[in-house]
């Protein structure tokens, strides 16, 4: 049986609301609004739904280290310390069409309390065109 298939903001609980300014909230209390049903005050996040700037997912998901030939130069271990530094909570390898550096990746991420991720990103072929697709594997 295959698991469900679930988009990333609903697994890491990424919040999708717009961000209000200095005085958004007392003019929403006010119930003051602008043509598009905003709150004055209120910025409008470009592109729809998408995160404000000032948030973001607590994952770092495509990542590519030294086992990516040409595409990384930073090792995993490097790559979670410095995920760990900036406050991500999970952190992803998905080197080029291998999963080498995992055991590594693993390793370092426990030592600085993230979850680890472990994918590669593969050429797909559609007609005339290659597209990268990035993997990641699931787990129980």
């Amino acid at each position: 049986m295959r698991p469900p298939v679930l988009s990333a903001q609903a697994v890491l609980g990424a919040d999708v609301a717009a961000a209000p300014t200095e005085g958004a909230t007392e003019a929403a209390a006010r119930g003051a609004r602008t043509e598009d049903g905003r709150a004055r005050g209120e910025r409008r996040v470009r592109g729809g739904d998408l995160p404000p700037p000032r948030r973001r997912l607590s994952a770092l998901l495509v990542t590519h280290s030294y086992f990516s030939f040409g595409a990384g130069t930073a090792s995993p271990t490097s790559l979670v310390r410095r995920a760990a530094e900036l406050g991500y909570r999970y952190v992803g390898l998905t080197d080029d069409l291998n999963v080498t550096g995992g055991v590594e990746l693993f390793q370092a991420a426990h030592e600085h309390g993230l979850k680890a991720l472990i994918g590669a990103t593969v050429p797909v072929r559609v007609e005339d065109d290659v597209y990268p697709l990035v993997l990641i594997a699931a787990s129980r």
